[in-house]
């Protein structure tokens, strides 16, 4: 991402300190760096995690030459609280994975759904939780 270019940085590093030389790239930019590397004949295969506004300009770009494909689109990912739950560790699990990385995760919880007999408990626990969460470094 052009936004937050060092944490790809980090990650292909990591990648490239175990594997052959050569065997994994890096290119960053915005959204006409990404056109271009989904029209190359060089790029044999795109992965993209982004919207589904983005994702389906993608496809179509990748379909007229079979280039295979991995999407990871806008989820809207559900955290369901049953009435025998434990409340402390999904109250706990709820705020952490709703606020790590201020929510820019593919798999963070986007939404809520509790049983209507622990909402009250539930909900005093996540405001506890949050409530200790400090915005910033």
């Amino acid at each position: 991402s052009e936004v937050a270019p060092l944490s790809g940085q980090a990650a292909v590093e990591a990648l490239q300190a175990g594997l052959p030389s050569g065997l994994v790239g890096l290119v960053q930019g915005d959204g006409a760096v990404g056109q271009r590397l989904v029209e190359s004949p060089l790029v044999d295969m795109v992965a993209m995690t982004g919207s589904s506004a983005t994702g389906k300009r993608i496809m179509s770009a990748c379909a007229g030459g079979l280039k295979r494909l991995v999407l990871e689109l806008g989820g809207k990912d559900p955290f369901i609280v049953f009435e025998d739950a434990d409340l402390d560790l999904a109250a706990k699990d709820a705020v952490a994975f709703s606020l790590m990385n201020c929510g820019q995760v593919c798999c963070a919880v986007e939404r809520v759904y509790v049983a209507e007999a622990v909402q009250a408990a539930f909900e005093e626990r996540v405001v506890a939780l949050a409530r200790g969460y400090v915005a910033g470094n």
